[in-house]
């Protein structure tokens, strides 16, 4: 994601599904501002529904949250589209609000890893919205 004089990246881990929710861990590089770098956990509320829809090659609307670790954490609202580009990969366009107002928006490419249980999500940097 282009950031005035800089680019944005996002990382996010294997998220593991239990009860409708995919979690795990994601990491914002801020490249040069090494200070507004965050790290935390992702929960991105897959329902049972939404998820025979994906594996139907419909695109889905979902939400989620992600937490910032550390003293003070924050929580912030994401939205999302998953578009399937088969029953086991596809694309899943995220965004959400900084504190500065801006807004800031993701499209890895995911797969299922073994089963539906595992979700994997490409690196990449913020994409224009």
């Amino acid at each position: 994601m282009p950031v005035a004089a800089g680019k944005a990246t996002l990382t996010i881990g294997a998220l593991q599904r239990v009860n409708g929710v995919y979690s795990g861990d994601y990491k914002i590089k801020v490249f040069p501002y090494f200070l507004k770098n965050e790290k935390g956990t992702l929960a991105i509320v897959v329902s049972d529904e939404s998820l025979a829809k994906i594996n139907q090659g419909k695109v889905v609307a979902i939400i989620g949250i992600a937490t910032t670790s550390g003293a003070g954490g924050r929580s912030r609202h994401i939205d999302a589209t998953a578009t399937p580009a088969d029953i086991n990969r596809g694309t899943i366009k995220l965004w959400f609000t900084t504190t500065g107002n801006r807004k800031m928006v993701f499209a890895p490419a995911y797969h299922f890893a073994g089963n539906v249980t595992t979700l994997v999500l490409a690196q990449m940097a913020e994409t224009k919205p």
